[in-house]
């Protein structure tokens, strides 16, 4: 039965297989519906196509032999979502269910609009913050949002808009100094290949926000099952005072809404944002499925399996505690130190210099001129910026000024 899982299709097999799988044989079994295996050892175990690289899995164990030969085999499924029952256990398999990730989706089925969801999900007082964040934004710049899908994408226009995403990502984890799975290049040209192929069949989209015709923020969804999945979101972070990871993702909630999707499924992985927003928590599960009547097959599978609930154990365990020190150390922490310094002497200088808007990006000031925009409401038409030496500038308005300080280089 074919159950419409995006990740079990033709078109993501195929591109995977390019990538990670040019060598090796591929498997279909029968009593497994849907997935296609590799088997990556000498070991009589089968993986699902994709490994870890999917947003949920779901399958079908079909009983189409009472009585089969007995097997070795050991089948072990990546991320299975929690929230579908997706078999019947035949009397001849064991199957071992491991949780590893936690997961959040946004439930829309019962909401008129999006003010409804807002209304259920978040306090006032955090209302009220998004709203002022949305009107902040859309007051500094010429502000637009666009969801980039369809046969008519041309590759050229693809790759641009994955060069700009390239280096969005790169700069967000380089200033939070830490890794990220697709940015190894062999991974992201994957990731660019399935990402091409899937919009121009309309199964993903690149969701785009836009300040000045720049963009700021991009989130590559998949649609799967007739519900909006996140495969990988990331922000301009010289923007963030203006919360655009959040303006983005409330204004995906409104493409759901109006394209009659039911469900945002932000995935698996803890991160603060898909707990404030998710109103469904879930969990994703490693399956190993063995033939408990071969000694090899159950051996194997418990094995497996007793490594992977250790490794669940340490991250649903020992993870909560990280973060939980994590959190008060944050708060008596003094304020993340700002890249820039704050002037308290404001006055003119006879031999500041003019900035043109086309080299603030060289000369590294979009950041403060930002902060400066979100902190006095000011459109970005409206300020002057002056250059008063190599590391000093003056932001002016009408009504505001502020000089700041860039460290030196």
């Amino acid at each position: 039965m074919d159950i419409g899982n995006l990740f079990t299709s033709t078109t993501f097999v195929n591109i995977w297989n390019k990538h990670f799988n040019k060598t090796e044989e591929t498997f279909l079994f029968s009593h497994l519906s849907n997935i296609t295996f590799v088997k990556p050892s000498f070991l009589p175990v089968y993986v699902n196509v994709g490994k870890r690289f999917t947003q949920g899995l779901t399958y079908n164990l079909v009983d189409n032999n009472p009585q089969p030969l007995f097997s070795n085999n050991v089948y072990l499924i990546y991320d299975v979502p929690s929230r579908e029952p997706i078999h019947e256990l035949l009397a001849y398999f064991e199957i071992k269910e491991i949780k590893q990730y936690e997961a959040y989706l946004i439930n829309l089925r019962g909401y008129g609009n999006i003010d409804e969801y807002l209304k259920n999900q978040f306090s006032s007082n955090r209302r009220w913050q998004l709203r002022s964040a949305l009107k902040k934004f859309e007051n500094a710049f010429n502000t637009s949002f666009e969801v980039v899908t369809g046969k008519n994408v041309t590759k050229e226009r693809h790759h641009k808009l994955f060069k700009t995403f390239y280096q969005l990502l790169l700069r967000r984890y380089n200033s939070k100094g830490e890794d990220h799975v697709f940015l190894n290049p062999k991974r992201w040209e994957y990731l660019k290949d399935l990402a091409y192929t899937l919009i121009t069949e309309e199964k993903a989209g690149l969701f785009i926000l836009y300040a000045n015709n720049k963009p700021v923020a991009i989130n590559l969804n998949y649609l799967s099952d007739g519900n909006l999945i996140l495969g990988l979101p990331v922000f301009d972070i010289d923007y963030d005072r203006f919360k655009i990871g959040h303006i983005t993702t409330l204004k995906t909630l409104q493409w759901c809404l109006d394209h009659g999707i039911s469900s945002y499924d932000l995935s698996k992985g803890y991160y603060k944002y898909k707990e404030q927003w998710g109103n469904l928590h879930y969990n994703f599960y490693y399956h190993v499925i063995f033939d408990k009547r071969s000694f090899w097959s159950s051996f194997i599978g418990y094995l497996i399996s007793y490594f992977f609930l250790l490794k669940g154990w340490l991250r649903f365990r020992i993870l909560p505690l990280f973060r939980y020190f994590k959190n008060i150390l944050s708060f008596k922490a003094p304020h993340k130190k700002i890249p820039y310094k704050i002037l308290d002497d404001n006055s003119n200088s006879s031999e500041m210099v003019k900035v043109s808007a086309s080299d603030y990006e060289s000369k590294n000031i979009i950041k403060p001129l930002n902060d400066f925009l979100f902190k006095y409401s000011e459109n970005f038409k409206a300020v002057e910026v002056f250059q008063l030496n190599e590391n000093t500038f003056l932001f002016k308005s009408e009504q505001n000024c502020s000089k700041v300080c860039l460290p030196s280089s």
